[in-house]
């Protein structure tokens, strides 16, 4: 259950598979938008790393779709365990 609720995991075993994946990563107390723009550009998908945690199961962790800088770091400063979120780049179709 661990891999269809952990994305971490899944996005490790897709690597691991050679199935492509977007860039992206677990989310640092020290990233700044910033330096998430730098790296992945805009958009960017943040997102909650698990669907669920055993110690939160009453709450369903919103994903963002950020498109500015500014949005970006509203979200951030929203966010208090980062470690607990996933940033992605944001592929359009």
């Amino acid at each position: 259950m661990d891999l269809l609720f952990d994305k971490v995991q899944t996005r490790s075993l897709c690597a691991r598979l050679g199935i492509p994946i977007t860039a992206g990563e677990v989310l640092r107390s020290a990233d700044t938008a910033f330096d998430l723009i730098a790296r992945y550009g805009l958009p960017l998908v943040v997102k909650p790393a698990r669907s669920y945690s055993l110690d939160r199961l009453d709450a369903w962790g919103k994903v963002f779709i950020v498109e500015t800088a500014l949005e970006l770091e509203r979200v951030l400063a929203h966010i208090p365990d980062r470690e607990r979120y996933l940033v992605e780049q944001y592929l359009m179709a």
